[in-house]
């Protein structure tokens, strides 16, 4: 597959000469002049297409932490409106909910896609009204130019892209890949540095010792336990989805407190690991860390890459600062992941969009 190099995902969101500075700008307002944006009405068959798409998103422990408003408005025309679902939010892992919040800023890069397949230029606005801090972000949408080729294959991407908690093949991502991935997280304002052997070691020797300190905690032990499930449901993580115990080799998957029937298997002896990171720490900095996340992902699984995560060292503030200092040494660290080519594995399944999708 030939694909062109340098194509941006068309978004509206406004950016600031900082490269990671965003900010929600007036109604119509373009960086030099204030224009009026021409309002677009999608029909319910579309909207919902839009929505599933979200839903496809990765999420913390396979939470699905979202909710999503569809509204007809007289000056906006369709608007979309992503809440955080607090009734899933990991109250001893992640009390401020910061992982939450990554999650639904993957299913909004998602959303993004969708609408830009459809020939549409989303319009989104990032915490939207701070008196509600549950809604998360606010998309509508006004005529634009046709999807790119490289949209196209984003968004044909989503509902392959799925975790990978097995061993990976010896097989090496290319340069050329690398660089891509790189670019896609900056595009989205976030960083993401794909560490040497010596960096990956010692981010994995942290979250071992950050494991055994969650399987000591009987809270932290027993929240895990609650979201994984010896047989596929519609969210958490069901045991198929878990690899086999490592036999050898590097443990560079997370343990789960799940019995499985597979044999132990060799996993790669030195695995890539990436750590995705956003020079601020707020809740609109975790939106864009999850849009980084997704972009990453995708633009990953069209070259066959598939992820897992080593995040137990950033549920914990100390090990967290340990993770940044053994990598870039500045910004926030927000997802630790293990990149590799794979065999196919078990995709752990949704919720029914009904569940979350609401009309106003």
């Amino acid at each position: 597959m030939v694909r062109a190099a340098g194509v941006s995902l068309t978004t509206a969101i406004v950016h600031s000469p900082r490269p990671v500075g965003t900010f929600d700008p007036p109604s119509g307002w373009d960086g030099k002049r204030i224009v009026t944006p021409v309002s677009v009405s999608l029909v319910d068959a579309d909207a919902r297409v839009v929505v599933e798409a979200a839903t496809r998103a990765p999420s913390v422990l396979n939470t699905q932490p979202w909710r999503w408003t569809v509204a007809q408005e007289a000056d906006a025309g369709t608007v979309f409106e992503l809440s955080a679902d607090s009734a899933r939010v990991l109250r001893v892992t992640d009390p401020l909910g910061r992982f939450l919040v990554i999650s639904c800023g993957a299913g909004l890069f998602n959303a993004r896609l969708a609408l830009r397949t459809l020939s549409l230029e989303p319009l989104v606005r990032l915490s939207p009204d701070p008196h509600e801090p549950r809604l998360l972000a606010r998309v509508s949408a006004t005529p634009g130019k046709p999807p790119t080729q490289e949209e196209r294959w984003l968004f044909g991407a989503i509902p392959e892209r799925h975790t990978n908690r097995g061993p990976f093949h010896q097989r090496l991502m290319g340069s050329g890949l690398v660089h891509r991935i790189v670019d896609a997280a900056a595009a989205e304002g976030a960083v993401l540095t794909v560490l040497d052997a010596a960096a990956a070691r010692r981010v994995l020797e942290i979250a071992d010792e950050a494991a055994v300190e969650i399987a000591r905690d009987g809270r932290r032990h027993d929240e895990l336990s609650s979201w994984v499930h010896p047989r596929p449901a519609p969210d958490g993580i069901p045991a198929q989805a878990i690899g086999p115990p490592v036999a050898a080799g590097s443990h560079a998957v997370r343990e789960f407190p799940i019995e499985t029937a597979m044999p132990p298997a060799t996993y790669e002896a030195e695995p890539t690991i990436a750590v995705l990171s956003t020079y601020g720490d707020s809740r609109t900095d975790w939106m864009r860390a999850g849009q980084a996340l997704q972009r990453v992902l995708l633009e990953a699984t069209l070259d066959g890459v598939q992820a897992s995560f080593r995040n137990e060292p950033l549920e914990m503030l100390s090990h967290r600062w340990r993770v940044r200092d053994a990598t870039t040494g500045f910004g926030h660290p927000q997802m630790v992941m293990r990149l590799g080519y794979g065999d196919p594995t078990f995709s752990a399944p949704r919720r029914p969009v009904d569940e979350v999708l609401e009309h106003r």
